[in-house]
């Protein structure tokens, strides 16, 4: 399966303890793959809420804001 293209986003976010935070990605489309990285130590989950063609909504379950990395990739492939 040979891939033609491969498109990458990554930028850093801080969300909120119980809120929820957007990262408006700007992939060619809804991202294959998506995750939310906290740069520090936490004591609960951000959890990834949908992935959209214009963004990727997450939730911090945690109490206090929870600063972090986005990474989303969109991975076009040909299936023969």
């Amino acid at each position: 399966m040979p891939v033609l293209a491969t498109y990458t986003a990554v930028t850093a976010l801080s969300i909120a303890g119980n809120a929820a935070g957007c990262f408006a990605h700007g992939l060619p489309t809804t991202p294959d793959w998506a995750v939310y990285q906290p740069t520090l130590t936490v004591g609960a989950a951000v959890n990834l809420v949908t992935r959209a063609a214009a963004g990727l909504y997450f939730f911090n379950t945690g109490g206090s804001a929870c600063a972090g990395e986005v990474t989303a990739q969109f991975v076009h492939s040909l299936i023969r």
